[in-house]
């Protein structure tokens, strides 16, 4: 019974199509806000691990990740 109900659904509209990905956009703006609070620490911690002193390596691969997930967070808030 609840088959028959399934397959006599009509499909979903283009307007529950588009409230459907705003939410799945919503979600990567959250994720990419999270990524990019995270690594901004990290970047902080691991670039500078003393006073006077400087880490190119971390501070490289920390800086992109942070730019990287600066740039989904952005996004994500543009298409959410």
């Amino acid at each position: 019974m609840e088959t028959e109900a399934r397959n006599n659904r009509a499909p979903p509209s283009r307007q529950e199509r588009i409230a459907m990905m705003n939410d799945v956009w919503a979600v990567v703006a959250v994720i990419g806000l999270a990524c990019w609070l995270l690594s901004a620490l990290i970047f902080i911690f691991k670039a500078f691990p003393g006073r006077g002193q400087f880490l190119a390596r971390p501070a490289l691969t920390w800086g992109t990740v942070l730019i990287v997930s600066y740039i989904v967070w952005v996004v994500g808030m543009l298409r959410a």
